[in-house]
Parts: C-alpha cells; sequence; structure tokens
C-alpha cells in the first residue's frame, strides 16, 4: 500500500519571500501532489495550483496520512 503525506486543507504556506497563501484544495495526480493556494494583494483574491517544492515555509501543522488502495 502506497502512502503520502500532504498539508492539511487550511494550512498557512509561505511562498516566494514574505507571501503567505493559505491551502483550500489538495490536488492529487498520478505520481504528484499539489496544493491550490488563495492569498489577498490588496482587493485582488489569487488563486494558483502550487507545487511542493515552491514552498518555502509552513505553518506549524501535522502533515495527513493518505494510503493509496489498489
Amino acid at each position: 500500500m502506497e502512502q503520502i503525506e500532504v498539508y492539511p486543507i487550511g494550512t498557512i504556506v509561505q511562498l516566494d519571500g514574505t507571501l503567505e497563501a493559505r491551502i483550500t484544495a489538495i490536488v492529487i495526480r498520478e505520481g504528484c501532489v499539489s496544493y491550490e493556494c488563495v492569498w489577498w494583494n490588496n482587493r485582488e483574491r489569487n488563486v494558483e495550483v502550487i507545487e511542493p517544492w515552491e514552498i518555502v515555509k509552513v505553518e506549524a501543522h501535522d502533515k495527513v496520512r493518505l494510503y493509496q488502495v489498489l
């Protein structure tokens, strides 16, 4: 049984310097995990799918373990 670990929805992450975003969705595809993140830039709401390597820092959170059953 394959196991992957992901950050839970609602986790605050830091992207590129001081930009903070909130994880709003976990995207699981064959062989990879990415996160839909939301942040505000003044009055503009931004939504992007972020790869794990783009996350610089994570708010103290335990990862959630997911199991793939074949």
